[in-house]
């Protein structure tokens, strides 16, 4: 697993991601785009880029080569790997970023899980500094996809479908890593 929230500006073929920044676009896009947290490029070193789901379903691959954007199964094993969906978060989250209380948070994962908020489908803000949401690659409908998250308040890693056109955080894996471990 990647260590960081993906911070990609360029599809692996070397084709930009459009940069949104207008709440009205946001909203009605249903082709990949990207965008910072409030618009603001000081939150990308830390925090990665925010993506709608269009552009992790890209078929011009955002994440590098030999490498995928972490499906609901990678989910599955990385969390019951870490103890289950009722206390994995203790071990996925970095022991700093988070508003307090960040309920006992050890990062014994490495993962460094960090809340990055969101952007929503009418293009509001929310979350940064009290959730960590993540795109998975899996498809629930035409409109929605699964996602993952954690928050600040408790050790639970939550999985719920999300509207495509929210921005997310992204973390890839390696290709063969599910073989590794």
């Amino acid at each position: 697993w990647a260590t960081s929230n993906l911070n990609e500006a360029k599809y692996r073929n070397g084709d930009s991601i459009p940069h949104v920044t207008d709440t009205l676009e946001w909203a009605s896009l249903t082709t990949g785009a990207w965008t910072y947290y409030n618009d603001d490029s000081s939150f990308g070193p830390l925090y990665g880029r925010l993506y709608n789901w269009y552009a992790l379903a890209d078929p011009r691959g955002i994440c590098p080569e030999g490498w995928h954007v972490a499906t609901t199964t990678d989910w599955d094993s990385l969390v019951a790997k870490f103890g289950g969906p009722a206390i994995a978060a203790s071990h996925l989250k970095a022991t700093n970023g988070w508003e307090l209380p960040n309920v006992a948070s050890d990062n014994a994962s490495g993962f460094s899980a960090l809340p990055s908020g969101n952007r929503k489908d009418n293009g509001i803000y929310n979350g940064l500094g009290l959730s960590g949401p993540f795109w998975t690659s899996t498809e629930q409908d035409s409109l929605q996809a699964l996602a993952r998250f954690m928050n600040r308040s408790h050790n639970e890693v939550g999985k719920k479908a999300g509207d495509k056109r929210n921005g997310l955080a992204c973390r890839c894996v390696k290709n063969d890593w599910l073989t590794l471990n």
